[in-house]
């Protein structure tokens, strides 16, 4: 997938903002932070880019009520972002450590719909906050959306800055 020519000016003009530096070392503060605040099983979860991007996956299909392994595991493969085994892998460690609950039900356990725990929606809230307090240096109007992270609005946050870069791949 390559970006538009808009995409590359886009990035072209945010690089030159004076304000572009600090932003960036913010959301680095705020995300190292937050990371070394985690109980020692859940920095697993957010350890790297693939269990990351994950996580976001299972926050958009949660938001979609569509959150199982199987949806999981196919999508991160479809997006290459992980093999299925591994996607199986980081719900398993979900399970483990009661970040997610599975309906209870008959068939493949892959199957059962799972539903994001408080302390998983926390780690990720956190996150959102920190990409949202650095983009506000560059655009205050963000503030609404900071503003969300902390409430039920949250999950339907996530779909709609998803639905903004969807890129239909």
């Amino acid at each position: 997938m390559s970006a538009s020519p808009e995409v590359w000016d886009g990035l072209i003009q945010a690089r030159a903002n004076p304000l572009f530096h600090p932003a960036i070392e913010l959301e680095a503060r705020l995300a190292r932070d937050a990371y070394h605040a985690l109980p020692e099983g859940h920095r697993w979860l957010l350890g790297d880019r693939g269990r990351f991007n994950m996580g976001l996956i299972a926050l958009l299909l949660a938001g979609s009520g569509a959150l199982t392994a199987q949806n999981l595991s196919q999508i991160s493969k479809s997006r290459g972002i992980g093999s299925a085994g591994r996607a199986l892998k980081y719900v398993e460690h979900l399970l483990r450590y009661g970040l997610v609950s599975a309906e209870p039900g008959g068939g493949r356990w892959t199957t059962h719909r799972l539903t994001l725990g408080p302390i998983l929606l926390g780690h990720y809230r956190v996150r959102f906050r920190a990409i949202l307090e650095a983009l506000r240096l560059f655009d205050p109007a963000v503030t609404p959306a900071l503003d969300m992270v902390q409430t039920e609005e949250f999950l339907p946050l996530c779909l709609a800055l998803a639905g903004a870069n969807d890129d239909s791949s």
